[in-house]
């Protein structure tokens, strides 16, 4: 149980640092004033995450390493892919979340490797579907093809309002 509440934890976390972006964007008098905070909730999220998957290894998989990574039989094996996947994405970003390593990498591709993030944000909720349901590659399919259509959709009207 710990181990789920530590997994919403850091999507809550996480969620939010990525968030506060956009938001600031479409309403800058409200939400620029929480930029400053996309750091440390995404460091926190980050180590949450870490938590998460330490908790799980235990409780969940009795810290049966081979079991949880490669076997057949293991019912969320993928599930558990996109988690360390994610992590590692993470992990990256908060390993280089440093002025120093603004310095280093250059702004433009520091700000293009913490960008990475929202595909990682994006494997997380796919963790989560994995790891929840039965039909988690059928969840994840009916989401994709509901964005194609509304992506579409706005496509078509944008092209009928340039027509116009």
């Amino acid at each position: 149980m710990m181990n789920k509440i530590a997994g919403l934890l850091a999507l809550m976390l996480l969620g939010t640092s990525f968030l506060i972006g956009p938001l600031s964007y479409f309403l800058p008098q409200v939400f620029t004033q929480f930029k400053i905070y996309r750091k440390y909730l995404g460091i926190s999220g980050f180590a949450v995450a870490v938590i998460h998957a330490l908790l799980s290894f235990y409780s969940y998989f009795n810290m049966n390493l081979a079991f949880m990574l490669f076997d057949s039989k293991n019912e969320h094996l993928l599930g558990v892919w996109l988690g360390i996947l994610a992590i590692l994405i993470f992990l990256t970003m908060t390993v280089t979340s440093t002025k120093k390593a603004i310095e280093m990498m250059g702004a433009a591709n520091w700000k293009k490797l913490q960008t990475g993030g929202y595909l990682a944000l994006g494997l997380v909720m796919a963790h989560f579907i994995f790891m929840e349901t039965n039909n988690g590659l059928f969840i994840i399919l009916v989401v994709l093809i509901a964005r194609l259509l509304v992506l579409l959709l706005s496509l078509k009207k944008k092209k009928k309002n340039n027509n116009e």
